[in-house]
């Protein structure tokens, strides 16, 4: 009798957005660490995680495990045209950061523990580029009024 072989896994490109709306809150923790850590291999500062709006249940999840994920350096709700309320935008911590980020803030939202790391270059550039894209999506989404 022939030996019984599974067939290869398919891999997905890492992008820099992930939709969620297809897994359950269960599944969101370890999906999330695995994303991030692929995401950070690939290069990427800030990525988008899509939890849609519904009843909150797997936005509630994704942000506490977005609290507490040593990677990350911070995280905020999308801006209108990246998706609002319904999805988080993730400021991944760069390697030497990783680390200095336990124990401190996880940013706009999540639990405050003990001081706040130092401002890093990195982090300022963020804050701009994302008050930048704001202002662009407000711009272009009364432009299309």
């Amino acid at each position: 009798m022939a030996e019984r072989t599974d067939p290869p896994a398919f891999r997905y490109p890492v992008q820099q957005t992930l939709d969620l709306h297809t897994f359950s809150p269960s599944e969101a923790a370890s999906l999330i660490d695995d994303y991030l850590r692929a995401a950070a291999d690939k290069g990427y500062s800030e990525v988008v995680i899509v939890h849609g709006k519904g009843t909150g249940k797997l936005r509630r999840r994704v942000h506490g495990v977005l609290s507490t994920h040593p990677m990350v350096a911070g995280f905020r709700e999308a801006e209108p045209w990246r998706g609002g309320w319904g999805a988080t935008v993730v400021a991944i911590a760069m390697p030497e950061e990783a680390g200095a980020g336990k124990g401190g803030s996880k940013g706009a939202v999540g639990p405050r523990r003990g001081k706040r790391p130092p401002l890093r270059i990195r982090s300022a550039q963020w804050a701009l580029g994302a008050a930048a894209g704001a202002a662009l999506g407000w711009l272009l989404w009364h432009a299309l009024e």
